[in-house]
């Protein structure tokens, strides 16, 4: 059964204040669904780019569920990889989500420009920045 956009909203407030994200990026989001990016090293919040906003739509297109938040990383062998935190259309799994969160390793899906075959489902390990945004630390 799909989970309603609402829902899932929902949802992603109660993880963003989980994670402790700056206050105006949770009022973004809830006010009209809008994700921002937050980028190394300090971990500070920008909005999407064209690239980025395309990809999230991709991702909410192809797998349904709704993207919150883009943490961008760079790798010397990869490049540039946007890990989208999201809340997935799976209900029965949002419990093992929130284990996932109090650890600060949540389930993102990482994309690759690069290497766009080598994009996936994973997890990563994130720390809060002093921008008030996650930074991927693994």
């Amino acid at each position: 059964m799909k989970v309603s956009i609402e829902e899932k909203r929902a949802e992603a407030i109660k993880r963003m204040k989980a994670f402790g994200f700056f206050h105006e990026a949770i009022e973004l989001f809830e006010a009209d669904g809008t994700p921002l990016s937050s980028e190394p090293p300090w971990g500070a919040f920008y909005a999407l780019n064209d690239q980025q906003k395309a990809a999230v739509h991709e991702f909410e297109e192809e797998y349904g569920g709704l993207v919150y938040s883009v943490i961008r990383s760079f790798h010397q062998e990869l490049g540039v990889i946007d890990n989208l935190l999201y809340v997935s259309d799976e209900k029965d799994e949002w419990p093992w989500d929130w284990g996932d969160i109090e650890n600060m390793c949540p389930c993102i899906y990482a994309v690759n420009y690069n290497t766009p075959e080598f994009s996936e489902f994973g997890s990563i390990g994130v720390k809060m920045g002093v921008g008030a945004g996650l930074i991927r630390i693994s």
